[in-house]
């Protein structure tokens, strides 16, 4: 496979997109946060001195996730990993949604027997990555899920953006399965 092809085509406008971080109103919003953060521990006393503490604290927190999330997409190579699935199996956990009602929640997974892992770039195929004896659980999306068989052989790739969850699978032929 050209690996070094699927990179520019595949993988390289995602983190392109993920690299951009968000739109301007959130940056423009952080910095509303952080000046009246500013005004509030610079001109009033006692209790109210103590949220524009919060405040400075939460908006440069939020700034240095963003920030530090960009930085590790762009520093590290995605990876692709060939193996065999096992099986397929769904996991269902209870999720608080905002108004305070639980409600289940489906991830989809493959047990994957891996053959080979080894990280790619724009360079093509890189290093070999240790692959162990045991079958790694690997993180797919529902539609993913549906077009992977059991006993299957799959080539599947994970964007540095993750870990442990095929963005897509690329067959044989080099065709791509989202």
């Amino acid at each position: 496979m050209q690996w070094d092809q699927i990179y520019k085509t595949e993988v390289a406008p995602v983190l392109a997109q993920f690299s951009a971080g968000p739109p301007l109103w959130v940056y423009a919003a952080l910095g509303l946060a952080l000046l009246g953060g500013v005004a509030l521990l610079v001109w009033t006393s006692g209790g109210v001195r103590l949220s524009g503490l919060v405040l400075v604290f939460i908006a440069g927190f939020i700034l240095y996730m963003m920030h530090s999330g960009t930085e590790k997409a762009r520093t590290r190579p995605a990876e692709y990993r060939t193996g065999v699935v096992n099986k397929k199996y769904t996991l269902e956990r209870p999720v608080r949604r905002a108004n305070g009602m639980m409600e289940p929640q489906t991830s989809y997974w493959i047990e994957l027997r891996v053959n080979e892992a080894r990280n790619f770039g724009a360079h093509g195929a890189g290093n070999a990555l240790p692959v162990g004896p045991d079958a790694q659980a690997i993180g797919v999306d529902e539609s993913l899920y549906a077009k992977v068989r059991e006993g299957a052989t799959i080539t599947g790739v994970i964007l540095p953006t993750a870990n442990d969850h095929f963005h897509f699978v690329v067959e044989a032929d080099g065709s791509i399965i989202r």
